[in-house]
């Protein structure tokens, strides 16, 4: 069971803090929640239910300094999605952000940052969802990046590229 003052990725929100364990009255069940707030945002707070086995699976662990690096070194390695129909790539997109799983983010953020390439030399843009999804999962991996290196969120795409360029040297 997590604990107050851990520290947790929830859903598409970023990195938040469970400020407290508390129990609620509803139409008279008691119900335990976790109070989760946004580290951006201490103001807000997100009350998910300890029992809700689909809301704490969307509470996931900050990656450690070591898992971070070997992400990012994978970037260059990582393969693009070759998605035949827009309907489909819509959905693959709502998936990988649900998941969470920061590999497949990794490759969605990279199929997406090519395509935009080549739309800009075509003077076209992404499709809205395609932006929408860039857009999300590049605030969510700069967030955990510049939580778990203590950067400032302008530093963190120098960052990438410098531990790419490294890892580049060393192969």
């Amino acid at each position: 069971m997590l604990q107050v003052n851990d520290t947790v990725l929830y859903k598409n929100h970023g990195i938040c803090t469970i400020s407290e364990i508390t129990e609620k009255d509803f139409y008279g069940n008691r119900i335990q929640y976790y109070v989760l707030r946004p580290r951006e945002n201490q103001e807000t707070a997100f009350y998910v239910p300890t029992g809700n086995p689909d809301l704490i699976a969307q509470m996931r662990r900050i990656y450690s300094a070591e898992e971070m690096y070997a992400l990012i070194r994978s970037i260059p390695s990582t393969k693009l999605l070759t998605v035949e129909r827009e309907d489909e790539q819509k959905e693959i997109c709502k998936e990988i952000l649900k998941s969470g799983d920061r590999k497949r983010m990794i490759q969605l953020m990279k199929t997406l940052y090519t395509k935009e390439q080549h739309s800009k030399e075509k003077g076209k843009k992404l499709r809205q969802f395609e932006e929408h999804a860039l857009k999300e999962i590049e605030a969510l991996l700069y967030e955990e990046l510049s939580y778990v290196f203590s950067l400032k969120k302008e530093q963190v795409i120098p960052f990438i590229t410098e531990q790419i360029q490294l890892s580049e040297k060393k192969s």
